[in-house]
């Protein structure tokens, strides 16, 4: 993996990676009305919806001090910590080990003095000491809870809820997110497991929550223990980033999260499946003044889809009028499915209706439809296979009568096009079983035209036709033959 994801310019980007940006936009709206996006927030979400009250890695850091040396003062007891800790170099999760184990030193004497000074206090005395003001995480929780004024709310809230994203993976403290999801949000912390209730969208803090400050990462050891083999978060993420879409917001290109997620999604080695396929895209802000590339773009080294925007929000706005325009497209294809469905149950209660040779195009035409319908109405591909079943079934039925050698070709070609149209990865085992069925029966009149009783010109068709069948098909149909109690012998043979 490169140590950072490349940002190549407009002017220096081979065009083979530039991307059409309704597509782009296009496809990950497909993903969310098919139930598969997921959001991966980081801090620059925060700061998109808040402004400057959401802190960075260094003004969280430094308030922390703050407010530990406010709470030393008040005890006369002095922070372990150096002058300019902050700018000395190191990683700021070394940063943050120091300043807890100051804040742990600090902590061992104020209990010393806490319980006698604050005797004769009240708690509301600007004067008064907690024990948690020199609990390093305690601070941290309290520093970074902020949320969403009015206005920002308002602005959000529904181009948050209209993306119709699945569940949402943050590395922020905060509850944000939950905030704009306004109800519909579940909360999951690093020591919970990763569910998904229906009508509620999980939210799952990676790094910990501002309400559990104990499961908040933010130290080197944090790091540590999280990077163990066998952490629930290691071992689920790499899965999740892998099934669903992802829609990076927040991060920098270079940002560890960016990476590691990139690098867990090459890890899992499995092939989508047709009709779902995952993507990672992100969503890369520039400031107010810089230049964006307007068309999104693959970043060559990692497939990263990259979307530069000065404005994180129109982005979202973006999706959402996508979101809105698919919804009205699929509402009306909601009357296709109807067509549809009463036309396989026409078929099936048909059972002596005539097929001819325009009859394939017709059920290919028909098939064509299923299969771009499936993703968003998966029970039409069941109410697919009882039609053709009874379309197959009917030709059978009619090839059997005297000299009707004809319309065993019929459905050898129905055949074959049903291999061809329907993409393998795509075909549950009754409908391999269907087909395997059905070639068995034409397959037994196989035979040269030497050979009378047998149907010539359908053997001729299987024999030109069989080549384009795909090889991992025809093997899963062999498989299937070999392992039947029906004794598919025929179908094996001519699949050879």
């Amino acid at each position: 993996m490169s140590k950072e994801i490349s940002s190549e310019t407009s002017s220096e980007m081979n065009s083979e990676f530039v991307l059409n940006r309704e597509e782009v936009i296009g496809k990950i709206c497909e993903r969310s009305q098919q139930g598969m996006l997921g959001l991966f927030l980081g801090s620059g979400f925060s700061k998109a919806v808040v402004g400057d009250r959401a802190l960075s890695w260094a003004e969280l850091l430094k308030q922390s001090v703050e407010r530990l040396n406010r709470s030393c003062d008040k005890l006369d007891i002095k922070l372990d910590l150096e002058d300019d800790l902050l700018n000395s170099g190191l990683t700021y999760p070394l940063v943050a080990s120091r300043i807890n184990k100051a804040a742990n030193k600090a902590l061992n004497e104020a209990n010393e003095i806490i319980q006698q000074s604050n005797k004769q206090k009240n708690q509301q005395d600007e004067d008064y000491v907690r024990a948690s003001d020199f609990q390093f995480k305690e601070i941290i929780a309290n520093v970074v809870s902020v949320y969403p004024k009015n206005n920002e709310e308002k602005k959000w809230k529904d181009v948050l809820i209209k993306t119709d994203c699945s569940w949402i993976l943050t590395t922020n403290y905060d509850h944000i997110a939950e905030c704009l999801l306004n109800g519909r949000a579940l909360s999951i912390y690093p020591n919970n497991i990763f569910s998904q209730p229906k009508g509620l969208v999980p939210v799952f803090h990676l790094h910990g929550s501002i309400w559990n400050p104990e499961s908040i990462v933010i130290t080197n050891e944090d790091y540590a223990k999280m990077l163990r083999p066998g952490d629930y978060r290691q071992t689920r993420l790499p899965f999740l980033l892998k099934e669903y879409t992802i829609l990076m917001v927040g991060y920098d290109l270079g940002d560890l999260n960016v990476l590691s997620a990139v690098d867990w999604n090459r890890t899992v080695k499995v092939d989508s499946s047709v009709g779902y396929e995952q993507d990672v895209y992100f969503i890369r802000y520039k400031g107010e003044d810089e230049k964006v590339v307007d068309n999104p773009y693959k970043d060559p080294e990692t497939g990263i889809t990259i979307i530069e925007t000065n404005d994180v929000h129109s982005i979202f706005s973006e999706i959402v009028n996508q979101n809105h325009l698919l919804k009205k497209k699929y509402s009306k294809s909601e009357s296709d499915v109807k067509k549809l469905t009463q036309k396989f149950v026409e078929a099936e209660n048909s059972p002596d209706k005539e097929y001819s040779d325009s009859s394939i195009e017709v059920v290919k035409d028909d098939a064509k439809k299923v299969l771009e319908l499936a993703p968003l109405y998966p029970y039409l591909l069941s109410n697919f296979l009882i039609y053709i079943k009874a379309v197959i079934d009917n030709i059978y039925k009619q090839a059997r009568k005297p000299n009707a050698f004809d319309k065993y070709d019929i459905e050898i070609q129905m055949i074959l096009m049903l291999m061809n149209v329907v993409e393998e990865m795509q075909m549950p085992d009754t409908y391999v079983s269907l087909l395997c069925t059905a070639l068995n029966n034409v397959a037994e009149f196989f035979g040269d035209h030497s050979e009378l009783g047998k149907a010539w010109k359908a053997t001729d068709t299987w024999n030109n036709g069989k080549r384009g069948i795909p090889d991992k098909l025809k093997e899963r149909m062999k498989k299937y033959c070999d392992n039947s109690s029906n004794k598919l012998l025929y179908a094996r043979k001519v699949l050879e």
